[in-house]
């Protein structure tokens, strides 16, 4: 039986979605918990890779289980795995439905906070030169992202992604005295691509990178000048998006 695991969790301890070998991944330490629960194999295919550092609200990940399920798994589950990562709901689906390929919609959004907070220093990223930044700038560079549709200067040079086209259908900043918050939604994202772009902004409102310079960099295909990417601490997948939500059913 195939099932959708609905998740969150902070990523700073972690290397990323994905096993790696060499460190902890969210996708290792949900396998091995399931699996000593069901006492099978089990292996969770996500709906796209997260960094090393970097946070999700709601995750989707597929598995398929051969047993019966315990009553109560989720709340078993969320017993045993670490504080930073949540099981929020498990459900029934299709026997070909795919946490990557079904989704149709993906939602980022980059947190800067304008003091530093002791309580949680890793939950976002601390600019200290926001009053450096032309507001009105930053958001206009923003903006001019949704006019393109080939994402090759925001994609890093070692990246493995066979085509580099992404429908991006918002990006835009919302500002308030504490804290800039990126938010960008697209059908896909290649690898480091929002944290390059909110690079990207902070370098044109500081005026160190003319907006002429990105058009030139999306005209030509090449990695926008000055490009660099800002840290994972503030990076978070908020949403996914599918068509036949609907028909999911919950279990437990």
């Amino acid at each position: 039986m195939r099932y959708f695991l609905e998740i969150s969790y902070n990523g700073h301890a972690y290397v990323g979605w994905q096993r790696q070998p060499n460190g902890v991944s969210i996708q290792e330490v949900l396998e091995d918990t399931i699996a000593l629960i069901m006492q099978e194999p089990v292996q969770i295919t996500g709906c796209g890779r997260t960094d090393s550092g970097v946070h999700a609200r709601r995750y989707i990940g597929h598995l398929d289980l051969q047993g019966l399920l315990p009553t109560r798994l989720v709340q078993r589950l969320n017993r045993m795995l670490p504080h930073d990562i949540v099981i929020h709901d498990l459900f029934e689906v299709a026997a070909e439905a795919h946490a990557r390929f079904d989704a149709t919609c993906r939602s980022y959004r980059y947190y800067i906070s304008l003091g530093k907070d002791p309580f949680s220093p890793n939950m976002a990223w601390h600019y200290p030169h926001t009053h450096l930044v032309n507001q009105d700038l930053m958001q206009e560079a923003a903006t001019l992202l949704l006019d393109f549709h080939d994402y090759a200067p925001f994609c890093k040079s070692n990246h493995d992604a066979e085509t580099t086209l992404c429908d991006l259908s918002a990006s835009s900043w919302t500002i308030d005295n504490e804290r800039w918050v990126y938010h960008v939604e697209a059908n896909r994202f290649l690898r480091g691509m929002v944290r390059l772009i909110v690079g990207m902004c902070l370098e044109v409102g500081q005026g160190k990178l003319p907006l002429d310079e990105v058009v030139a960099s999306f005209d030509e295909k090449r990695q926008v000048s000055r490009a660099w990417s800002v840290p994972p601490d503030g990076l978070y997948l908020d949403r996914i998006d599918y068509p036949h939500r609907a028909s999911w059913k919950p279990v437990n």
